[in-house]
């Protein structure tokens, strides 16, 4: 009866709650204000201005404080807000300081020797308002947008913490993606790990680092305010370099509140352009210690067809520090998730159990609302059901629609990922000699040799496949043969199977644990190599042999189980080195028997044919003592460098 009392009470306060919007401008200029520092006072919730300078807060009471850096900070009821709140300078601290460069080194050491003092020592909670905007420079209209409420576990403000890549949980999150947008065949990952990725103070970033300071430029440019408190405004610049920014840190606590870092590149990555990036973080003050209240990156970006902007933004609303527990494998965001690939939901009173989020640009609203109203999913099922599409404000036509087919399989395919491995396989090889005569078939002179060395090391390589069905589950397909230099002992492997994915130490380095089940065959022996096709007008057990060339080889082969168990050794947010241990568990072996296989850069699927060693047109020298290469012990093991974990 308690829990739905408390359940009633709950529900009474939230329907209770208004939300309030206003918009905050400069007092003399008049100019919106965008990034300004909106809390409710005597609680965790919060919110910033957006690029307009406007924002909405929702509350039953109570008195919010209105700050940014440089400005007198303003408390209103909550529910008197007036439409518009203008901020006047601090002239009184806005003073240029000079200060030698020695001295201010050691101001900047102090403030990165103050970190574990300033910031929380322990992990915390931060729910937070996320969102992504990809809009068209040339065609100015959205790509893409996509807002999320998050949860994030935060790592201690520790050097130790700092390693750690933290976790993110997606809370709810909505999309609206321009029916033309995925054909770019540009996606994004990383953005909702923001709030600990791009954490300039968790992360330690070289600028404020003393062991970097050697190759950057520092600046005192003035002494301003935030909230009262006077502010250090130093600029940096990294020598010889594009890359620089503001760093602000607070005068009495030497604690860092706000960064702005600039970049221009010129490089390419992956199949796009990044041509320059701004980013801004903005800490707040919860009792004694600070955290990371909003942060935005904004990016220029060209493509092969067009120019386009990407920004992400991010808003911390709540802050939590009792019970913080790391999030289970299944519940938390991948690093290399698409929050623009998750569910969509276009409800009205889709954000409503939450407070205060991030309101869009006036331009961006007018697109985005009309989207959300017209459903763009449903819009092309049935225009695709009439044949009939009629130009809109999304300019959907019917080409589009056939691309959004295709769109379809590349989400599907998105699961498919890879790996470029290495492996030892256990072949013992022999001194041994091989002649081999195939004139019996080609009824001309048509033969072979070769030999082998005891010490020859088959090292196996491959490009292998791996297909996620799930967060857990993993298909696997494994060719891979012995890299050719290392000697006349050939191993080809072909595995499909399995695994089972367990993630360890999740909220900090996390470890990957892939137990695994294969079925494969292993192909080994002597290859002669690549020779003038001389049988390309003969029929050999029912098949032709068109190429011009063939490859002969003496082969074993063996079937079995592999039972194995793959696991990081390195991690990185976009690649992982594996180490893998396999079992074999040998099923069935055939006998030796010579291959005769086409070649040609065309041959996906060559035709091939095994003779038997005691076929009479196949004449082996020393027949009785032939000793070909034999697997020594089961247990395989190797490396893989894996793409897009």
């Amino acid at each position: 009866m308690k829990k739905y009392l408390l359940l009633f009470m709950f529900s009474s306060l939230l329907s209770q709650a208004q939300t309030y919007k206003s918009i905050v401008c400069d007092s003399i200029t008049k100019q919106s204000m965008p990034s300004a520092s909106i809390r409710l006072l005597n609680t965790n919730f919060g919110t910033t201005t957006n690029t307009d300078g406007k924002f909405s807060i929702s509350a039953k009471k109570g008195k919010v404080a209105i700050s940014y850096i440089g400005y007198l900070t303003k408390t209103l009821n909550v529910n008197t807000l007036p439409d518009t709140i203008f901020l006047s300078e601090d002239n009184l601290l806005n003073e240029i300081v000079i200060m030698p460069d020695s001295a201010l080194k050691v101001l900047l050491r102090k403030a990165y020797n103050n970190i574990e003092k300033n910031y929380s020592q322990k992990p915390t909670y931060l729910t937070g308002f996320y969102q992504e905007i990809n809009e068209s420079v040339d065609s100015s209209r959205f790509n893409y947008f996509s807002e999320s409420m998050l949860k994030v576990y935060k790592p201690a403000y520790t050097i130790q913490g700092s390693e750690y890549q933290g976790q993110v949980k997606v809370l709810k999150t909505r999309k609206v993606i321009h029916p033309s947008y995925e054909n770019s065949g540009i996606h994004f990952y990383g953005g909702p790990y923001s709030p600990v990725d791009d954490d300039e103070v968790l992360k330690r970033s070289k600028f404020i680092n003393p062991r970097y300071f050697k190759k950057y430029e520092y600046k005192l440019e003035k002494i301003t305010s935030f909230e009262g408190t006077p502010v250090y405004v130093i600029a940096f610049s990294y020598k010889d370099s594009v890359f620089n920014g503001k760093i602000y840190i607070d005068k009495i606590n030497l604690a860092y509140i706000k960064f702005d870092t600039y970049r221009e590149l010129n490089k390419k990555e992956m199949n796009f352009t990044r041509i320059d990036y701004t980013e801004t973080s903005i800490f707040d003050k919860k009792d004694s210690l600070w955290y990371l209240k909003h942060y935005k990156y904004v990016s220029n970006k060209k493509s092969k067809k067009e120019r386009f902007k990407l920004t992400v933004e991010y808003v911390t609303t709540n802050i939590e520090d009792d019970s913080v527990k790391s999030f289970s494998y299944d519940e938390e965001f991948n690093q290399l998730d698409v929050i623009s690939r998750t569910e969509t939901n276009i409800s009205d009173d889709f954000f409503k159990e939450y407070n205060s989020v991030i309101t869009q640009s006036e331009s961006l609203k007018n697109q985005v609302d009309v989207a959300f109203k017209l459903n763009i999913v449903d819009s092309l099922r049935i225009a695709n059901q009439k044949k009939n599409i009629s130009d809109t404000t999304f300019l959907i036509k019917p080409e589009m629609l056939k691309k959004n087919k295709a769109n379809n399989l590349l989400k599907i395919l998105t699961g498919l990922q890879m790996d470029w491995n290495i492996s030892y396989t256990p072949i013992q090889a022999f001194d041994q000699s091989y002649k081999l005569n195939l004139n019996n078939i080609a009824q001309t002179n048509w033969e072979f040799s070769r030999s082998t060395k005891a010490n020859d090391l088959p090292i196996l390589y491959g490009l292998n496949f791996f297909y996620h069905l799930n967060k857990r589950w993993i298909a696997i397909f494994q060719p891979s043969k012995s890299i050719g230099r290392l000697g006349n002992t050939k191993v080809y492997r072909r595995d499909i199977g399995i695994a089972y994915r367990f993630v360890f130490n999740r909220s900090r380095k996390p470890i990957i644990f892939e137990p695994s089940i294969k079925y494969g065959t292993t192909k080994y022996g002597v290859r002669f190599g690549e020779t003038k096709n001389l049988i390309s007008d003969k029929i050999i057990d029912d098949k032709k042999f068109n190429s011009k060339e063939v490859s002969v080889g003496l082969f074993e082969k063996s079937k079995g189980l592999k039972f194995g168990v793959s696991t990081t050794i390195y991690s990185k947010k976009a690649r992982k080195l594996f180490l893998n241990l396999d079992y074999l568990l040998p099923i069935q072996t055939v006998q030796p028997s010579v291959q005769i296989k086409e070649v040609g850069f065309f041959q996906w699927f060559p035709k091939k044919v095994n003779l038997d060693l005691d076929d009479k047109r196949v004449l082996i020298s020393d027949k009785a003592n032939l000793k070909l290469p034999q697997i020594k012990n089961n247990f395989w093991f190797g490396l893989s460098y894996r793409v897009g974990i």
